[in-house]
């Protein structure tokens, strides 16, 4: 982020992209990272978002905590949901600042091929793999 690039992290769509959300935003609730903008770039890890967020008292108590804070502090963290192809691909347009959450995990199909096209080429965007 401090090389004003994109961050690109592919994500497994149920699970993995709503424990990245957690995390990133748990660390702007504690002020190690400063605002963020976030896209989830997928139809799939977007309803599986909102399905646990209406099993919100499932969760376990951190995330509940996390979860309140975005909740009373929306202009903390920017979260987009990508709802359609051409707004995926408008966001291969945005040079700077994003964090970018895309199906498929394993980069071999799916929105993040298009997004890992149009991000590494240029040396101030970060590609982070998530794993176990």
């Amino acid at each position: 982020m401090d090389a004003h690039g994109n961050v690109v992290m592919p994500a497994f769509v149920v699970g993995r992209t709503q424990e990245i959300l957690f995390l990133l935003i748990d660390l702007a609730r504690r002020k190690r990272l400063p605002h963020l903008s976030i896209w989830v770039d997928s139809p799939i890890a977007t309803a599986a978002t909102h399905l646990t967020q209406h099993f919100f008292n499932q969760l376990d108590g951190q995330s509940q905590v996390t979860f309140t804070w975005h909740k009373n502090n929306p202009s903390a963290v920017d979260l987009r949901f990508i709802a359609d192809v051409e707004e995926s691909k408008a966001l291969n347009k945005v040079k700077g600042g994003a964090i970018i959450i895309s199906a498929s995990g394993m980069c071999d199909a799916g929105r993040i091929v298009h997004h890992l096209e149009a991000n590494l080429p240029r040396s101030q965007n970060a590609i982070v793999i998530t794993g176990f």
